[in-house]
């Protein structure tokens, strides 16, 4: 019965830091997008910023609203990745920078709850290791393929026009496809394997590539450059995926 009402406790937690942490996200987008609330305004806002922010907090609501361990790890991912390029961007200061400093402690309590609820899980025994590998692939596909299309979608936006531009939405379309890899090993089809293979593999090389042309040849603006943060990220992460996927063979 104790153990019945920790585990409500920490899901509720979970429910609540996600949900928060959203609203701080989504305050911070409408921020960037150039909306003034009372005393509250970003000097100067970033739009590129405030559009991966806005992501980042509808994903944050659908973790807290489904409440599945793999969702909630996906989308703080993200929110670890939100936050950090926003610290370290150049253009983030002053009271953009305080709302991102804000949100730290809400995110080291969600990992730290969910740390908390994944090590319940395995204590229960409720799931078999090659289950609760798979939740782990699909939570790491599906945030590779939300960064990989953000990253594109801000890539093609603010890219120079038209090779940064055309760049920008080929890198877009690898990441749809992520997604949609995440979508396939989720439902457990068939043929889910081999693709989560070559998608990331796809999206090591790409990713390599596009960073390496937009730094070569400066097609991506100032401000926008420390897109590098995101892609090393995914490749780490579609490394991982791939080791664990052949792993599981």
């Amino acid at each position: 019965m104790a153990r019945e009402s920790t585990q409500a406790l920490t899901r509720e937690g979970l429910r609540v830091t996600a949900a928060v942490l959203a609203a701080l996200f989504l305050l911070s987008c409408a921020l960037n997008l150039g909306a003034k609330l009372g005393p509250l305004a970003f000097s100067p806002p970033s739009q590129s910023i405030g559009e991966f922010e806005v992501v980042i907090g509808l994903v944050l609501l659908l973790a807290a609203t489904l409440s599945r361990l793999y969702v909630y790890t996906g989308a703080f991912l993200l929110a670890t990745i939100g936050i950090v390029e926003g610290l370290l961007s150049s253009v983030v200061h002053g009271q953009a920078r305080e709302l991102h400093e804000t949100m730290i402690p809400f995110l080291i309590v969600g990992w730290l709850l969910l740390a908390v609820e994944g090590r319940s899980s395995y204590r229960d025994g409720g799931q078999s290791a090659l289950q609760r590998r798979q939740r782990l692939v699909t939570a790491l596909q599906f945030f590779v393929g939300a960064l990989v299309t953000l990253g594109g979608a801000a890539f093609a936006s603010g890219g120079t026009y038209p090779v940064g531009t055309a760049i920008g939405l080929v890198h877009l379309v690898v990441g749809l496809t992520g997604l949609a890899g995440g979508y396939a090993i989720y439902r457990r089809e068939p043929w889910a394997r081999m693709f989560i293979i070559a998608i990331n593999l796809v999206t090591i090389v790409w990713s390599v590539t596009a960073e390496t042309l937009a730094e070569v040849y400066a097609y991506l603006p100032p401000g926008i450059n420390d897109a590098l943060i995101g892609t090393v990220v995914a490749v780490i992460a579609s490394s991982v995926i791939i080791v664990l996927v052949r792993e599981s063979s």
